[in-house]
């Protein structure tokens, strides 16, 4: 009880240092979470959504009524509702090559063709492709070359690319019978019901799909598609618009409105009746009329760029304490220089991740590029810090980057380059000191002399480096590499070889670095805000600040969200009154 006062008391001291109004004070202190919402749905507008039908627009849909209040009426349990809006947005997300992909081209197929009153489309991916993309990174590494011989033979890809061209010069439903032909032609084959499609399924249906609509033999339009590999780009930005969403490891998945399902029939009917009490609410108050677009509204609303399950799942999420850690004197994150996306480095920032990276690891630096990518793409609310921990042995390399990451944080964080400067950096220590797979047979000026390079192609001054660099001490960055890794050891449990993200104190150990991509930060960004420290950051804006140095804003206000999480969940409350402060009983209780 008595740390509990003390840790309230150090709390206390922190925001009158700010100068905080008394009523702000009560106000941080009383405030209670906002009610955590588990409903998220997937964005997935894009122009990669190949839609078969639209339910406003088409003529068959025609002698249906338009008039919304009918989903309010009373029905017999399992009847549908035929009304002519797009209420239902029933997109699957498949590898056309796949046996689960085919399958549910022709569930698709079938419920259009007896007037499922769903709009239904598709987004196609490559498999292949996709774990290219894993393997080498998001395809920084991978020359254009490389990636065309990994990806030669892709059926998938294949595929897709005649889909394309048969939906943009012979409509989308016969680029959709193309695809159920290739079905149909691996069934009829002598294979078992299981086995995916071969190269000569895939010919086999463009042919037939094709042949009624042209005058040309369709053998020669498919030999030049093959040999010019039209398309490829568009099926590519594809793929890679699944891997970013996170939806490929799903392999197969329906999106319904956003919300993520299984892909087979049974779950496309109880995702409708999931859904269909939360379209009725919205008409009967009014909120969904005739001109309301229904995706745009829910996916403006809960919608979220990517699917984790680590970050959106109804788990309770494990935290770590950083008040003590912060407030208590010397600490690791209390030396810890803090990067922002360019032109934010003034701005208040409600979230801030900490990378807890293994320097001497793959999935160490993959996860550190990922924070910098972040960065570089842009957030405008949240800042990154770097925990660096090493093994004892770690050689000198790993130590002197390191070093050069925590002199540019600290000397040129606010320069336009410095975060292109600590991507090139992260490359070139990634592909000579990481992938490669023995270490690069040079001396440590070598090193130190890319370092130098780099820094002037990106507009820092060399000297700094050459300065800092010449005089560092080994020693003393092994002790402060030890030092982070009893801090980690103590507060995960975990000391050497440890890749987590802390953010505000909420600890994610990430299942698997090679998917875990800058998307998933900008994620746990986004459900930070939402969920915990919405409220937090409204009534820190409103303060009225005065005599007081925008920095010491920054570091402070930084300091109250990064502890916030033991506001929440304190159970003692403290009062500000005329200057004295009081430490008492109250109602609060753990969220």
């Amino acid at each position: 009880l008595l740390d509990t006062v003390h840790q309230d008391l150090l709390l206390a001291d922190q925001y009158s240092k700010l100068k905080i109004p008394h009523t702000t004070i009560r106000k941080l202190l009383s405030s209670l979470p906002p009610q955590e919402s588990s409903m998220f749905r997937v964005d997935f507008r894009s122009t990669h959504v190949h839609y078969l039908n639209n339910l406003e627009e088409d003529a068959m849909y025609k002698r249906w009524r338009n008039n919304l209040n009918e989903i309010l009426m009373p029905v017999f349990p399992g009847q549908l509702r035929y009304i002519r809006k797009n209420l239902y947005h029933a997109v699957y997300v498949l590898d056309p090559a796949t046996v689960c992909g085919l399958e549910s081209i022709d569930t698709i197929t079938s419920l259009y063709e007896n007037n499922f009153p769903v709009r239904f489309g598709v987004i196609l991916y490559s498999t292949k492709f996709v774990k290219h993309m894993e393997l080498t990174g998001g395809g920084i590494y991978s020359s254009a070359k490389e990636n065309d011989s990994q990806n030669g033979d892709d059926i998938s890809s294949l595929i897709i690319r005649l889909f394309i061209y048969i939906k943009e010069n012979h409509g989308v439903k016969t680029a959709f019978q193309f695809l159920g032909n290739v079905n149909k032609l691996r069934i009829e084959g002598d294979g078992s019901l299981d086995d995916v499609p071969e190269m000569h399924h895939v010919e086999g249906a463009f042919v037939e799909t094709v042949l009624p609509k042209v005058k040309s033999p369709p053998q020669d339009i498919l030999l030049k598609l093959e040999r010019e590999q039209t398309f490829k780009e568009l099926s590519q930005e594809g793929s890679m618009f699944v891997f970013k969403l996170g939806l490929a490891k799903l392999q197969c998945c329906l999106l319904m409105n956003g919300l993520v399902f299984d892909s087979n029939q049974d779950a496309l009917l109880n995702a409708m009746n999931d859904e269909l009490p939360r379209i009725q609410e919205q008409v009967y108050y009014g909120h969904i009329n005739s001109r309301t677009d229904v995706l745009d509204k829910f996916l403006s609303e809960n919608g979220i760029s990517r699917y984790n399950p680590q970050i959106i799942a109804n788990g309770k999420p494990r935290f770590m304490s950083l008040s003590t850690a912060i407030l208590g004197g010397e600490s690791v994150l209390n030396d810890i220089n803090y990067l922002h996306s360019p032109e934010t480095i003034n701005d208040l920032k409600p979230v801030t991740h900490l990378l807890a990276v293994d320097v001497a690891t793959k999935k160490g630096v993959k996860l550190l590029h990922e924070g910098l990518r972040y960065l570089i793409e842009g957030s405008k609310g949240a800042r990154v810090g770097m925990l660096f921990s090493a093994n004892q042995d770690a050689d000198l390399y790993s130590l002197l980057f390191v070093n050069v990451f925590e002199i540019t944080a600290s000397s040129f964080s606010h320069k336009k380059n410095a975060l292109n400067f600590l991507d090139n950096f992260c490359s070139f220590y990634e592909q000579k000191y990481i992938f490669a797979s023995s270490k690069a047979a040079e001396n440590t000026q070598a090193f130190l002399d890319t370092v130098y390079e780099l820094a002037e192609a990106n507009g820092l001054p060399s000297n700094t480096f050459k300065s800092a660099l010449t005089e560092v001490s080994i020693d003393q960055l092994r002790k402060h590499l030890n030092k982070v890794s009893h801090f980690l050891y103590k507060q995960l449990g975990q000391g050497f070889g440890v890749n987590a993200v802390i953010t505000n104190g909420r600890v994610m150990f990430p299942i698997d670095e090679s998917t875990f991509l800058s998307h998933d930060l900008h994620l746990l960004e986004s459900v930070e805000l939402k969920q915990r420290i919405k409220h937090i950051v409204e009534i820190v804006e409103e303060v009225n600040w005065q005599d007081i140095d925008p920095d010491t804003i920054t570091r402070y206000v930084g300091s109250l969200l990064l502890v916030d999480d033991d506001l929440l969940h304190t159970s003692l409350s403290i009062s500000l009154l005329g200057g004295e402060v009081f430490a008492g009983f109250s109602g609060f209780h753990k969220a």
